[in-house]
């Protein structure tokens, strides 16, 4: 098949899915709504911003890396007027996008004529292959998509309505998304399926890594600590100060515990956090870690003795997939999307991430339970191969484009 996405190519999860079709020899042709500079094998990857050149792309990245510096040194002093900024600026810059990148997307799939067009995720993507007319169109959502993109503002309603109207294929990555998708409007007859974002977890590299190791040794943890890790990073709806203010009340029942909290320390939320976090007297215990190689993920997870994710909005996180893949114990937010993978206390623990003494108690109560621990990771590890499997996943999608496609082709 000839096959065409419209994805951030810098983003792990859209490799991962796009590098399938790769493999398996079709004919992959990409374009990215950021700018990649790498090498994509088989696969013909556009920039839709239209620059050319890895040396003008490497400059312009350093000055806006300079800019954001200073600027975030500036209203240092001021966090949250920074973030309101970022985000009323950002909004518009993200329609303004969607509006240019579409014209040229347009002419790029003339030029292609693939057999069909996959938007690896809904906001942006997704209005951007709605607007350039492509057919048959495939649309994925992940995440927040639906909670709190599709309600940004009333453009983004329309946008939102207007692309699930036209999806010829709908992937979600939760049951409850697809709900939404039919609410927003998708039509009911359309295929549509639940997969993870990134396809899912390639399990026969998780079989291979049965070892336990010490990842945070180099930060001066040591194996008798109590080990909490949130690799989530630190965007909008990641409610870390909920979770600092609930490890202040976990340090109390269980001295020996650490939080290691994994993100970008460009971030502009990064400044506000170490400010709560020295106000709280836990210096000493709470370990900022900027982001690390995908590929230390595991290490990280089989190093820590529960992986915690306190969102306000979610969909089924790759994040929580690797952590039971690799035997980590979820405690996450308690959310639909989330109870559709973790049971509370029988596979995993379930809080209210905007109520720190909630937290405190769920995170209390499963260290007081942790001779149960090997149980859940098996339970885990069964429900990962049956749901989760990257492989066995990845052949239905590739099944569902071809009936798809043949669809099309008959009714042209």
């Amino acid at each position: 098949m000839k096959l065409c996405f419209i994805a951030d190519l810098n983003s792990i999860h859209s490799q991962k899915w796009i590098g399938y079709f790769c493999e398996k020899g079709h004919q992959v042709y990409v374009l990215s709504t950021s700018d990649f500079w790498g090498e994509f094998k088989n696969a013909i990857v556009y920039n839709l911003s239209g620059n050319i050149g890895s040396e003008q792309s490497s400059l312009n990245s350093d000055k806006t890396g300079n800019f954001k510096k200073h600027l975030i040194k500036l209203l240092g002093e001021h966090p949250d007027l920074l973030i309101w900024l970022s985000q009323k600026t950002g909004n518009l810059k993200r329609l303004i996008k969607v509006y240019c990148y579409s014209k040229i997307a347009r002419g790029s799939i003339r030029e292609i004529k693939p057999d069909l067009v996959h938007c690896l995720r809904l906001p942006i993507e997704g209005y951007i292959g709605c607007l350039a007319d492509a057919k048959p169109l495939v649309i994925s959502s992940w995440g927040n998509d639906f909670t709190y993109w599709a309600k940004v503002s009333p453009i983004h309603i329309y946008l939102t309505k207007r692309t699930m109207s036209r999806a010829d294929l709908f992937f979600a990555d939760c049951q409850r998304d697809i709900k939404l998708g039919i609410k927003y409007g998708l039509n009911m007859s359309r295929s549509h399926n639940v997969f993870p974002g990134a396809g899912g977890i390639d399990l026969k590299s998780v079989e291979k890594e049965k070892i336990k190791v010490s990842y945070f040794k180099p930060w001066g943890i040591n194996h008798k600590d109590i080990i909490l890790v949130s690799f989530r990073g630190f965007g909008r709806w990641y409610l870390n100060k909920q979770l600092l203010k609930a490890f202040f009340v976990v340090r109390k029942k269980f001295r020996n515990t650490k939080l290691v909290l994994v993100g970008s320390k460009d971030n502009l939320y990064y400044s506000s956090l170490t400010k709560l976090t020295a106000s709280l007297g836990l210096n000493k215990s709470v370990f900022f870690i900027d982001s690390i190689p995908n590929n230390e993920i595991r290490h990280l997870i089989r190093s820590s003795d529960l992986i915690i994710s306190a969102t306000s909005h979610d969909g089924v996180p790759n994040s929580m997939l690797e952590a039971i893949a690799y035997g980590g114990i979820p405690v996450m937010s308690d959310i639909p999307s989330i109870r559709e993978w973790v049971k509370d206390g029988w596979n995993g623990y379930l809080f209210d991430a905007r109520d720190p003494e909630n937290i405190a108690r769920v995170i209390v109560r499963a260290l007081e339970n942790r001779d149960s621990f090997e149980l859940m990771v098996k339970r885990n590890w069964s429900l990962v191969s049956e749901r989760a499997d990257y492989h066995k996943n990845m052949k239905l999608v590739e099944e569902m484009y071809r009936r798809l496609v043949s669809k099309a082709k008959t009714q042209r």
